[in-house]
């Protein structure tokens, strides 16, 4: 007996003189259980899973040891010459001088071991931001940024 396949069926023919029509006949019953086969090849490896969650922080360590002992720097003198200040480093020659000596200042008022007048220092202001009151005593002078208010005891 010879058997062909047909792909036009999808069945097995056989082509022998003596074959039956059709080979294809009533399923059986289901036979014995044959033996267990071969291991088989290892599979390819799987993916990887997802991250797990941090775990929680560990304790502190313990304190490391002291570093050693940094060198010795250099110390600064300094030395005044009336308004000027000299610095240098102790290792260094010379000193480095600047004036700190600022802008003069505005005059003040004459002082003249108390024999100023009142009315030399109200002269010094302009007369529309003076004004006097007789019955306190008072003499305000409107000054930017301030008020000045002098007490007087008697006439300009």
């Amino acid at each position: 007996m010879t058997l062909k396949f047909n792909p036009i069926t999808g069945e097995f023919e056989d082509d022998s003189p003596d074959a039956p029509e059709s080979i294809v006949g009533e399923q059986g019953e289901q036979g014995e259980r044959g033996e267990k086969g071969d291991k088989g090849d290892k599979g390819d490896k799987g993916d990887s899973g997802r991250d797990g969650s941090d775990g929680r922080d560990g304790k502190d360590g313990i304190d490391g040891l002291d570093g050693a002992n940094g060198l010795n720097g250099t110390s600064l003198d300094y030395e005044w010459d009336g308004t000027k200040l000299g610095v240098k480093r102790s290792n260094e020659g010379g000193f480095q001088f600047v004036d700190l000596k600022g802008k003069d200042g505005v005059a003040g008022l004459g002082g003249g071991g108390g024999r100023t007048r009142f009315k030399d220092i109200v002269g010094m202001f302009d007369p529309a931001d003076i004004t006097a009151d007789n019955a306190t005593k008072q003499i305000s002078i409107n000054t930017s940024p301030s008020l000045s208010v002098i007490t007087y005891f008697g006439g300009l």
